[in-house]
């Protein structure tokens, strides 16, 4: 079988074509099946804000659209348990499209919850963080100021990834603690001094090249450009991209 999420696959084209904002589902469906470069963003709350919004309205309509083969096609492409897979697609097939599309997101829910849980886990650790350009992510010892530096890692590169449920924090070597946090409203990053809160919390994401993106929980992405600067954008492109090496 195709890739379902293709450019002429099966869930592409019914919500292209049938699904009004269909982004706001295949973005939590991309994020499900661990595709962090198309649409992490909308799925930064899960599927449980999706389902809460549009289970009756867009969710309903995918199902509807899709039918029942487009219905095994989305389970299939997620990995989702065949059991709830024919619990979809017999609502449907009974005019239930309502349930269908309550299945196809609670599923979605604890597919991204798995996920998230192993990744947190997968990325954590002693490690430094290596840009595409090949710099690591530095923090400074007498101030809060983090920058890229080029050249051999040394001990100001060296970070405490913690897993926190789902999310990670970055923690700098030195002490007292100092954790790497995204600003509201601004790209800015910088480091701070108190327990870890919101702002310092990341989802990591994999790459299928083996790096690593981080998003904040402002929905933005942590990057890196060839000037040594470090802030956050909107977009996941090569610059947002991580290699985590151990220490």
């Amino acid at each position: 079988m195709g890739n379902a999420f293709g450019r002429d696959g099966v869930v592409t084209k019914i919500v292209e074509g049938v699904v009004p904002g269909g982004g706001l589902i295949t973005g939590p469906i991309h994020a499900a099946a661990g595709n962090p470069i198309h649409a992490a963003q909308a799925a930064v709350a899960g599927f449980g804000t999706l389902a809460g919004a549009v289970v009756g309205g867009p969710v309903a309509s995918l199902a509807v659209g899709a039918g029942t083969t487009g219905l095994q096609s989305i389970f299939t492409e997620l990995g989702l348990e065949d059991q709830k897979k024919d619990a979809a697609v017999a609502s449907l097939s009974s005019g239930h499209s309502e349930e269908a599309a309550k299945i196809v997101v609670e599923a979605g829910q604890q597919k991204i919850r798995e996920n998230v849980h192993r990744l947190s886990a997968e990325s954590g650790g002693r490690r430094r963080l290596r840009s595409c350009h090949g710099t690591y992510l530095r923090a400074y010892d007498w101030d809060l100021k983090v920058d890229m530096k080029t050249g051999n890692p040394e001990s100001w590169e060296n970070w405490y990834i913690e897993d926190w449920k789902g999310s990670v924090v970055f923690k700098a070597i030195h002490s007292p603690g100092k954790f790497l946090s995204a600003h509201e409203g601004s790209k800015d990053v910088s480091l701070v001094m108190h327990h870890p809160k919101s702002w310092e919390m990341w989802k990591p994401f994999k790459n299928d090249n083996g790096s690593w993106s981080f998003l904040s929980v402002h929905g933005a992405w942590l990057s890196a450009d060839v000037d040594g600067r470090v802030y956050t954008v909107e977009k996941c492109r090569e610059w947002e991209q991580f290699w985590l090496e151990w220490w």
